[in-house]
């Protein structure tokens, strides 16, 4: 049979579903009082990949609410800190429980009644749901916005985003903690699972004079599938046995940071930015719109579809790469989940020209390379120092360049010690173009 959820006494409770179920929708948030605003998130990098979580969006205005998560370490906490709570709570000699098979003096009572003749059967008696996990990741990137609220980012309710693939979700429960099995199985104020006295004060009903529906949401045995994830709050999707036929226990494999295309209200698309409104001719560029919205900032506008105006002065790549052909200006057009998006873009200037080639500047002239040092002989006396003589009379040196001119020198003649004969002009020779030059003795 399925779970039925008083909503007497609860606002917050309502019906993803017709009214001719039996069947009313956990809502309820870790706190008391009205939604909790989020803190202002950073902006988001556009380049980062989109996942499409497949949950419908509202009607508005398209933009990427970034959201990092770990879904095979959120399935496998998740589990385990469920299947913990229910045994304890199962074990309880204190705990009453109501649901749709009525009331009972304990949890194990109920889980009687539902079937379940041990802890362990009714611990493992739920199951993972990839359409309940994608729901939450949706949500938990909407909250990102929002702050935490069960309402969507354009206003609609929660129960617009209930569905995926034909599975609906019939409960939907967060909290603030960012770890999964604190939030389920935590011993603080706002986990799920602190909510064991208020439980207990309702008489085991899901609502009264406390709040206790997110603890009643994971310890209901009519709920036989769960989706959860974590990302800056954590999300749990509660679904009963008739929308969990295609659950599979496994999580999908989402993990890293991620764009997730929510909507926010269409009339925030005055408030759009543009990255660029000029170009060269022959340049590319690409064409970037953000928006902020509520606690989150430069927003990356997802696009749809673009259109140019004048493919004469600009062209627009379905990417969003702009490439400027000749002067003017154009109307590029950008579609976004149905709202239209107009931004003018001018173009600048003719056909750039060719690069020129640099201009070699004149190399400096080399400084002289100092004399070497001699070491002295095995006995430890200093070297004599060269003498000089007197260069012959037809002693010049002369150079001769490609062009035949020829210049030329006397030398002048060192004896080094050992009768080394060291001839020199005291004149350096620099090469400033290509060709040959001869040093030669007349």
């Amino acid at each position: 049979m399925a779970s039925a959820f008083p909503r007497r006494g609860f606002s917050r409770s309502r019906s993803r579903l017709p009214s001719a179920v039996l069947a009313s929708l956990a809502i309820v948030l870790a706190c008391v009082g009205g939604p909790v605003p989020a803190a202002v998130a950073d902006p988001v990098d556009p380049q980062t990949p989109v996942l499409d979580t497949g949950v419908s969006l509202e009607d508005g205005l398209k933009v990427g609410a970034a959201v990092t998560v770990d879904q095979q370490a959120v399935h496998d906490r998740a589990q385990a800190a469920l299947r913990a709570l229910r045994i304890r709570m199962y074990n309880d000699p204190s705990l009453p429980f109501e649901g749709s098979l009525g009331h009972s003096e304990t949890l194990k009572d109920y889980a009687a009644k539902a079937g379940y003749d041990s802890a362990e059967a009714y611990a493992d008696a739920f199951t993972w749901s990839q359409e309940l996990e994608m729901i939450a990741i949706q949500r938990a990137a909407e909250n990102s916005i929002t702050g935490m609220s069960h309402d969507r980012t354009a206003g609609s309710s929660t129960f617009t985003a209930a569905q995926r693939s034909g599975t609906t979700s019939n409960g939907e429960i967060i909290t603030e903690y960012r770890d999964i099995d604190s939030a389920i199985d935590g011993a603080g104020p706002g986990s799920w699972s602190g909510e064991y006295d208020s439980l207990k004060a309702n008489d085991g009903r899901y609502s009264g004079p406390e709040v206790a529906g997110h603890l009643h949401t994971l310890l209901d045995p009519g709920y036989t599938c769960y989706g959860f994830t974590s990302a800056g709050v954590s999300m749990g999707e509660a679904g009963l046995a008739q929308t969990c036929s295609s659950a599979t226990d496994r999580p999908s494999a989402s993990s890293g940071t991620y764009l997730v295309p929510v909507a926010i209200p269409a009339d925030r698309a005055a408030d759009v930015a543009y990255g660029s409104d000029s170009l060269d001719v022959g340049r590319s560029g690409r064409l970037t719109a953000t928006v902020s919205y509520l606690n989150a900032t430069d927003l990356p506008v997802i696009v749809d579809s673009y259109g140019s105006s004048d493919e004469k002065v600009v062209t627009v790549a379905p990417d969003g790469t702009m490439r400027a052909v000749g002067p003017g200006t154009a109307t590029i057009t950008m579609v976004s989940n149905g709202v239209t998006l107009t931004h003018r873009v001018t173009v600048d200037g003719a056909s750039p020209v060719g690069t020129p080639s640099p201009t070699p500047s004149e190399t400096s002239s080399p400084a002289p390379m100092p004399p070497p040092t001699l070491a002295p002989p095995a006995g430890g006396t200093s070297p004599a120092a060269p003498s000089a003589s007197a260069p012959a009379a037809a002693d010049t040196a002369s150079a001769t360049s490609a062009k035949g001119s020829t210049l030329s020198k006397p030398l002048a003649r060192t004896v080094l010690k050992g009768g080394v004969t060291l001839l020199s002009t005291g004149l350096l020779i620099r090469g400033v173009t290509l060709g040959l030059a001869r040093l030669r003795r007349p």
